[in-house]
């Protein structure tokens, strides 16, 4: 079974487009890796709606 991934990326600092970078970094070293099943996400107030891989 894969194990579930979220990468929580983004924000309102002004590191944003750094935290959303790295958060593509990671995403694609597990996505080399098929015991993981991974998704980028920048939360808001609807967060758990749009993202039903949990």
């Amino acid at each position: 079974m894969k194990k579930k991934v979220i990468i929580l990326a983004g924000g309102i600092s002004k590191e944003r487009l750094i935290s959303l970078d790295t958060a593509k970094s990671v995403y694609n070293e597990l996505k080399k890796n098929k015991n993981y099943k991974s998704i980028i996400a920048e939360p808001d107030n609807n967060f758990f709606k749009k993202n039903k891989i949990f």
